[in-house]
């Protein structure tokens, strides 16, 4: 997971942090069980397919599979297939077709944020359990229908900050441990 080394804090923290996640997601029953968890997502521009997809892809292929990629744009949903690097994973324009045909047990929102809470609501709505980036919505009537729609279908929803973990953040705090540009004693980013 780490190559042969050990990991810094920070990877730790990372890799633990989603996994937390990703535990509070299973039932206790499914955990014993032998397959996988089947996800979709909502939306697959950059944080969909490169902060979620295809990291989740790489560090749990034994703990999940995707079964549905959705996107308005059908080229968008073909190309986070091949970048999320699952080949076999059907795409669709249609959010009520994916979830009717792949039949996932999470789904995955990763829209603009506008429309976070349509999909939410779908989602738990048609019983799944459900993650999304920050923010969980954009006002407060929205977020009480998402509230409703959570204890109606007693099903869980996550909202993460995926951003923070983005592979250029990453990359910079990389750099900046391994002293290959000297000593850093100040950062300034305005």
């Amino acid at each position: 997971m780490f190559d042969d080394r050990t990991p810094t804090r920070r990877e730790f923290v990372k890799v633990a942090g989603t996994a937390a996640v990703g535990a509070s997601l299973f039932p206790a029953d499914a955990v014993a069980q032998p397959s996988k968890r089947r996800y979709a997502i909502v939306g697959t521009g950059d944080r969909g397919s490169g902060m979620w997809g295809r990291d989740l892809v790489r560090r749990y292929p034994d703990l999940l599979e995707f079964v549905g990629l959705c996107d308005v744009n059908p080229k968008r949903a073909i190309v986070a297939r091949e970048f999320i690097g699952v080949a076999s994973c059907p795409t669709f324009t249609s959010f009520d077709e994916m979830i009717e045909k792949a039949k996932p047990d999470l789904l995955m929102v990763t829209t603009v944020d506008g429309f976070h809470h349509e999909y939410i609501i779908k989602g738990l709505d048609r019983g799944l359990d459900v993650m999304t980036e920050k923010p969980l919505t954009t006002d407060e009537t929205k977020c009480q229908a998402i509230l409703d729609a959570e204890k109606r279908n007693d099903k869980k929803i996550v909202v993460t900050f995926n951003y923070r973990y983005a592979p250029a953040h990453q990359t910079m705090k990389e750099i900046l441990l391994s002293n290959d540009i000297g000593k850093i004693v100040s950062v300034d980013f305005s």
